[in-house]
């Protein structure tokens, strides 16, 4: 994987760092409300119980008592007795279910779960020489503020995919508008020297004779060049689908490819079609899957060492409702970090290269075949095996 640069990584760590620091103050900003809340609710339960024990108390005082007791507006809070009868309760939600004189046995059945949110307060009263306790739990608010970070982590996350999935399929968009652009000028700009090259096909049939061997092997080179034209234009097009005979396409291709490769490496093909119905015809466009065979038996090629006897098979099979593919040599192999980069744009390990054969073939299978490409193995200096698989029926 392609290091990120280093302005990436400065974001992601201002990201962790934005993070980070918000868990860390909220959470001292919770801790901070929870110990206001404690004190609010032993005020609350002192001023309740103060009011409970009270025979006589002067206007003001027992105005300032009761002001108390509603000043708790926010913590749901159930304070009782040593033998766990309810006094009194606040700020707790009823059911309205739940009837008027089971109100009481519903609050005390809120007491358990009280307790595992925060420890009770005991209040003693030394007149009476009884005990309370309170049982609370977190207040709406505080309860909210806990979540927030949380909430925030994942807004800032879900920020994050879609701003870099937005920016994936902009600069793909891109890419795409890129990759056509180039074909179809490619295309554009080789038709009128084609279109030359067969005038002049027939001066030299005229002069030559249609059989002479010149003739056959040029117009053979001509057809291939009208091939490739056909190639380039329909990048950027939804190919047509034809069924077509797989064996008799990858026997000719390679065949092909090799015979017009340079003579200089001694090179042996090989083909294996014993688990495979050299009948089978699948659907493709024909055009394009022999560029993706010449593309891999290219880059076999160019992988054998020139003082190397190479070897390279073509195999192929079915499994599953799948026909697979592998080309196969003996070459200098590929390093297992560059299983997935070979086939990015502008990857190439040749010195003339510009890294676009492999990028190409797996666009024709993925987007234009629904099938995949990878390195299934490869070994430095034993060789590799790249594998194509397609589906035996194309659904549209």
């Amino acid at each position: 994987m392609n290091p990120l640069p280093w302005t990436k990584w400065g974001l992601i760590t201002l990201a962790v760092v934005i993070v980070t620091l918000s868990l860390l103050y909220t959470h001292m900003l919770a801790n901070k409300i929870a110990k206001e809340e404690r004190k609010k609710v032993t005020l609350w339960a002192k001023s309740v119980q103060f009011v409970a024990n009270s025979d006589d108390m002067g206007s003001g005082f027992s105005f300032v008592v009761e002001e108390l007791i509603k000043s708790n507006t926010s913590v749901p809070a159930i304070l009782v007795d040593e033998n766990g009868n309810v006094l009194s309760y606040d700020n707790i939600q009823i059911p309205k279910r739940v009837s008027e004189k089971d109100k009481n046995n519903w609050v005390k059945s809120q007491i358990s779960r009280f307790e595992k949110n925060n420890p009770p307060i005991e209040i003693t009263n030394q007149e009476l020489k009884s005990k309370f306790y309170v049982y609370y739990t977190d207040s709406t608010l505080l309860q909210q503020l806990r979540w927030f970070p949380y909430m925030q982590l994942a807004l800032i996350i879900a920020f994050v995919l879609l701003g870099y999935i937005s920016f994936n399929n902009a600069k793909k968009a891109q890419e795409n508008r890129i990759w056509v652009g180039l074909a179809k000028e490619t295309a554009h700009q080789l038709g009128t020297p084609i279109s030359g090259l067969i005038a002049w096909v027939e001066l030299l049939k005229n002069e030559l004779g249609e059989s002479h061997y010149s003739i056959e092997e040029i117009n053979k080179d001509v057809e291939r060049l009208k091939i490739i034209v056909e190639r380039f234009s329909k990048i950027g097009s939804t190919p047509e689908l034809k069924l077509e005979n797989v064996v008799d396409v990858l026997e000719n291709m390679a065949q092909y490819t090799l015979q017009r490769l340079s003579q200089r490496k001694r090179i042996a093909l090989h083909f294996d079609f014993s688990h495979i119905d050299k009948n089978l015809q699948i659907y493709i466009s024909r055009p394009l899957f022999e560029w993706v065979i010449e593309n891999l038996v290219k880059n076999a090629v160019d992988a054998i060492p020139p003082d190397k006897k190479g070897e390279i098979s073509i195999v192929a099979g079915v499994e599953h409702h799948i026909l697979w593919i592998e080309v196969r040599d003996n070459g200098k192999g590929i390093p297992v970090k560059n299983f997935k980069r070979i086939f990015k744009p502008g990857f190439t390990t040749k010195q003339r290269g510009w890294g676009l054969g492999l990028s190409l073939t797996k666009r024709i299978i993925e987007q234009y075949h629904k099938g995949k490409i990878y390195v299934k193995d490869s070994v430095v200096g034993v060789g590799t095996i790249l594998r194509i698989e397609l589906p035996l029926r194309i659904e549209n």
